[in-house]
């Protein structure tokens, strides 16, 4: 087999192993963004959690869903963002915040169109009251 042969064998290899590469990065991304849109939320038990504020968080991909939870008198009467990544879906999830509000559970409706972002900072409430972070 001549050098050139051998050269373009081991370049359509390269290209080839990048093309799976990519493909099983995109399969990884979607697979978990599913998992995080089908999260069924536990509940809190509110009587359970002394009066304060609580921060929790959660990480996804390289942004922070980071909350401020206000107990008093174990209710939830204020939730406040501390950081998010803020694009247009973050912004149209930020009614799940109120929906926890007015509900007194996680239990609630995600925004239809950003379901995962509402995902994302339910995990966050629920990190905030329990310390515990919800695998995805």
């Amino acid at each position: 087999m001549s050098l050139s042969r051998i050269n373009h064998v081991l370049a359509a290899g390269a290209v080839l192993l990048g093309v799976l590469a990519l493909v099983l990065c995109c399969c990884s991304y979607e697979s978990e963004s599913s998992r995080i849109r089908d999260l069924q939320m536990p509940d809190v038990d509110l009587s359970r959690i002394d009066d304060g504020t609580y921060v929790g968080q959660v990480e996804h991909h390289d942004n922070t869903y980071e909350l401020a939870v206000t107990v008093a008198p174990h209710e939830v009467t204020r939730i406040e963002v501390l950081s998010c990544e803020g694009d247009d879906y973050d912004i149209e999830a930020l009614v799940v915040l109120d929906r926890v509000i007015t509900e007194q559970t996680l239990s609630v409706d995600a925004v239809s169109g950003a379901t995962k972002s509402s995902k994302l900072y339910l995990m966050a409430v629920y990190n905030a009251l329990t310390g515990t972070e919800l695998a995805f």
